[in-house]
């Protein structure tokens, strides 16, 4: 059975749903966040707090020496305990403008990890609209410890699922977005999808999403230092812990236009567990990107769809 992700991407673009950013919108997108990265590195380094880029920006610096030209995001990834610090006692030390969603701040959790959005923006997604600014965000995973031996891990990975597929349906429930309905509804995989999480999220409504990401937050963490890394989120869950080198330290490398970024100790093999192809790039119809109504930087409006 396909993803709500894969099915959501493949009705998008089907139906040329939403705005795909131009590549002068790429651009200024692509800097704004690359603002941002910095605001928060400057933090960490002052408090010598470990950080490096995740995901397909570790593609990009790889890749393209810089970033994936289609990319539209930026994802960061801490060591648990560098995570939690930097949310509960450095988080006010980034400019005033951004906003931090976390289990560790007052305007709690949006995700089952942080998002730091900038409140000047917008950057309005078609799944989008649950108690929280709609604006260019950056997001930030928490490391944690994986342990192999522990009792009944099998289970206790369903059960993180299940938290997360409980989270998401119950936001989808409480959104009630209509424009998302009509779309992922236009197409019999997408209304099967869109049905089952709307009844799933009526059946568990009585537990707020943000209450759901605590519970989440809270399993995920490994006291035990296994020297086994891994972040619980997603279909990641049921892979195995990787060695705590591939992660740390993080190595800081110089980008084409001169920049300088975090990525992990050992890339290549980083990208080769998570993407294993990485190193070819993908036709058109396999690049993912965020599908958005509004997008606007601040001095003026940029992109809105109706």
């Amino acid at each position: 059975m396909l993803r709500t992700k894969n099915i959501y991407a493949q009705i998008c673009n089907s139906n040329k749903a939403g705005h795909q950013l131009s590549d002068s919108e790429l651009c200024q997108l692509q800097s704004h966040l690359m603002a941002m990265y910095k605001e928060i590195e400057a933090v960490c380094e002052r408090h010598n707090l470990q950080m490096s880029l995740a995901y397909g920006n570790v593609i990009g610096v790889m890749r393209h020496n810089g970033w994936i030209p289609w990319d539209d995001d930026l994802d960061i990834m801490m060591p648990r305990e560098d995570y939690d610090r930097l949310l509960s006692e450095f988080i006010g030390e980034l400019p005033e403008k951004y906003k931090a969603y976390s289990v560790h701040t007052n305007d709690g959790p949006y995700e089952r990890f942080a998002k730091i959005v900038d409140t000047e923006t917008e950057y309005v997604e078609i799944m989008g609209g649950y108690k929280h600014h709609e604006g260019v965000f950056v997001d930030i995973f928490p490391i944690d410890n994986f342990n192999p031996h522990k009792r009944f891990l099998k289970l206790r990975k369903i059960g993180m699922m299940f938290m997360m597929y409980t989270a998401t349906s119950v936001k989808q429930y409480l959104v009630k977005n209509e424009f998302y309905r009509k779309l992922m509804c236009s197409t019999l995989d997408g209304k099967r999808n869109y049905r089952i999480r709307n009844i799933w999220g009526i059946v568990f409504s009585f537990i707020k999403p943000e209450k759901w990401y605590k519970w989440i937050d809270s399993a995920s963490k490994e006291k035990k230092h296994t020297g086994l890394l891994h972040v619980p989120i997603g279909q990641a869950l049921f892979y195995d812990g990787k060695d705590e080198s591939i992660f740390f330290p993080p190595r800081k490398t110089k980008l084409a236009d001169g920049s300088y970024v975090y990525i992990p100790n050992k890339p290549e093999k980083y990208l080769d567990i998570i993407y294993k192809n990485w190193r070819v790039i993908p036709e058109d119809t396999e690049r993912w990107h965020h599908f958005v109504r509004k997008f606007s930087l601040g001095k003026k409006e940029i992109s809105t769809i109706k």
